[in-house]
């Protein structure tokens, strides 16, 4: 649900009758396209988000020390 949704559903509150029709269908043709939106970020956060942890990305700042320290035992070559 999203803002636009839930005022055009108090809009009869507020506005005569065909503005208020109009509110509530502005907020289902509003909604549509943006759950639409967030269910593809939700899938590409959860197809990502195993994946880079499998690779050792950082996720939160408790696990930076952790990684420093790790990044200090790793021998680099020389240039």
């Amino acid at each position: 649900m999203t803002g636009a949704n839930a005022l055009g559903s108090v809009s009869h509150l507020a506005l005569p009758s065909p503005y208020a029709t109009g509110a509530t269908v502005f907020g289902i043709v509003h909604g549509l396209p943006v759950r639409g939106f967030a269910m593809m970020r939700l899938a590409l956060a959860a197809r990502l988000t195993p994946r880079g942890s499998f690779r050792g990305a950082l996720f939160s700042p408790g696990t930076r020390a952790r990684h420093r320290t790790v990044m200090k035992k790793v021998r680099r070559p020389d240039s």
